[in-house]
């Protein structure tokens, strides 16, 4: 039975360890100069977090009941953001210009040209898997019939190379910022023009680390203790 208990203890602290941390979507680059054949998508989020448990879904809003025309399991990518800047890391997915001078760290299966509509208006939401939970939804374009945390009339500006949808200010949650785009100042992979993203507390990182470390340390100790009242005659 004490088996059973540190078991759900260890499964209770990695499930607050994924609810508690933060993670958005940060910059889209949805129309590009000519044909539409380097689009991508950024997150941004805690050091430590896993996006396994995450999918991105992309909506046409431009019909009377927005329809969801693709959906990525973000468990194929198989990422856990680093520390890249205040405890802050960054995921882009999709294809990336080379302009830029970087590349996304997942490109998902069939992604080619012309995968993130423009339509006017569209959207992309970021959500859990299980239960299917809303993160939140951004909206651009215009306002689609989805209920979304930001919606925008802004447009890329598909006249310029190296242009996106970006969330600029200062915080460290989506609705701290708002959402802005300025010709050639597109940043994959990195905050974005105009953004601080806040510290994240070192002390709560290092809370949750022992935590876990805690009680996988007991459950280990009671499997060996179990064992070894086994083997004893």
């Amino acid at each position: 039975m004490k088996r059973v208990q540190l078991l759900v203890m260890l499964l209770g602290v990695l499930s607050v360890s994924q609810a508690s941390a933060t993670v958005f979507i940060n910059e889209i680059d949805y129309d590009n100069p000519s044909t539409d054949n380097a689009e991508w998508v950024e997150l941004a989020g805690h050091a430590g977090l896993s996006l396994n448990g995450y999918e991105l879904v992309f909506y046409n809003g431009a019909v009377t009941t927005a329809d969801d025309y693709l959906t990525v399991d973000l468990a194929d990518a198989n990422f856990t953001f680093s520390n890249e800047v205040n405890g802050w890391g960054f995921f882009v997915m999709g294809i990336v210009d080379p302009a830029f001078g970087t590349t996304a760290d997942f490109l998902p299966d069939g992604w080619t040209q012309n995968m993130i509509q423009n339509g006017a208006p569209d959207a992309v939401q970021l959500r859990l898997k299980s239960p299917v939970t809303n993160i939140h939804l951004v909206e651009y374009e215009g306002d689609t019939s989805l209920a979304g945390d930001q919606q925008t009339t802004l447009d890329d500006n598909n006249d310029h190379l190296k242009t996106s949808l970006f969330l600029t200010g200062a915080g460290d949650n989506f609705s701290d910022f708002t959402l802005a785009v300025t010709a050639h100042s597109g940043t994959p992979g990195a905050t974005n023009a105009g953004q601080t993203l806040a510290a994240v507390p070192e002390a709560s990182s290092v809370l949750l680390v022992g935590m876990v470390a805690a009680a996988a340390s007991a459950l280990a100790l009671r499997q060996r203790f179990m064992a070894d009242r086994v083997q004893s005659p």
